[in-house]
């Protein structure tokens, strides 16, 4: 029987990279959407929730407004999108089809299945106990950045798209919650492991996966997930943010807003964490 997994994030670490790994492994179902946003619905606030919800009701018009019946075979793609589409606003009325979503479309070759939306992240243990129960009993996949070079690549990869100066924002934006709880890894730690056994849960780190351990942690993932290795292409880039470096003096001023987290950190994980994040906290 497949079991399911779910990555929670970070966001800017590598998650879409992952996703298209896992998407194009043979034994693995994703679906054609990486980021259901599912489980946002279950914080707080059900802001960034419902702007999804929009987000995927638009689309759905789009897509079926340019599909071209008399062509399915050429159209297939979109047709599955309108499917899947259609499916996950189904879930927002009734949270018990969310298994179903992956589940009937299984083949026997498929091991998992699963998604990956880093706005998880930001959940707190309410959140990860539906997750629980509604996956069922998933394998967590966590990835973890230099809190400050993920922080420069979301606020770079959002003033893109808010045509923003990230540099004039910098200093502003780090302690909005948007941002901000991205980065509180700890924080996400304590509330997914308050709900899943450690055994459950697997950490690992964007330079470790694309500038040193590279193929042994894909390796130690699949493993994890129980799936056959397939050799990556760890070469290749997915949603890149726009090119910009980040001024020292804005780094320094990260280090002091972020020390805490690096703090934490360094109880968590040790000697585990990769020594380029060492410049930021020495």
């Amino acid at each position: 029987m497949a079991k399911a997994f779910i990555g929670i994030g970070a966001q800017k670490s590598g998650t879409s990279w992952l996703g298209k790994y896992l998407n194009s492994h043979p034994e693995v179902y994703m679906g054609p959407i990486k980021e259901l946003h599912f489980f946002d619905r279950y914080k707080d606030t059900q802001q960034e929730y419902k702007i999804h919800l929009r987000h995927f009701s638009d689309t759905l018009s789009d897509l079926a407004f340019t599909l071209n019946i008399a062509n399915l075979k050429k159209d297939k793609n979109r047709f599955n999108k309108i499917g899947s589409i259609y499916h996950i606003l189904k879930m927002s009325l009734d949270e018990t089809l969310y298994s179903q979503y992956f589940t009937s479309n299984l083949e026997p070759r498929h091991k998992l299945y699963g998604e990956i939306t880093p706005s998880y992240a930001t959940l707190d243990r309410r959140g990860f106990q539906k997750m629980k129960e509604l996956a069922p009993n998933p394998k967590i996949i966590f990835i973890m950045r230099n809190p400050i070079d993920r922080y420069w690549s979301q606020l770079r990869f959002t003033a893109q798209k808010m045509n923003i100066d990230p540099i004039k924002e910098f200093k502003n934006k780090i302690s909005k919650d948007g941002f901000r709880l991205r980065n509180e890894y700890h924080r996400t730690i304590e509330e997914v492991e308050s709900i899943f056994g450690k055994e459950d849960i697997f950490y690992t780190f964007y330079e470790d996966i694309f500038f040193t351990k590279k193929e042994s942690e894909i390796q130690r993932l699949c493993e994890f997930l129980d799936i056959s290795y397939i050799k990556p292409n760890l070469q290749s880039v997915v949603l890149p943010s726009q090119s910009i470096d980040l001024p020292q003096e804005l780094r320094e001023f990260a280090r002091d807003e972020m020390r805490y987290i690096y703090d934490a950190l360094k109880i968590k994980f040790n000697s585990s964490i990769p020594n380029s994040w060492k410049k930021d906290w020495e």
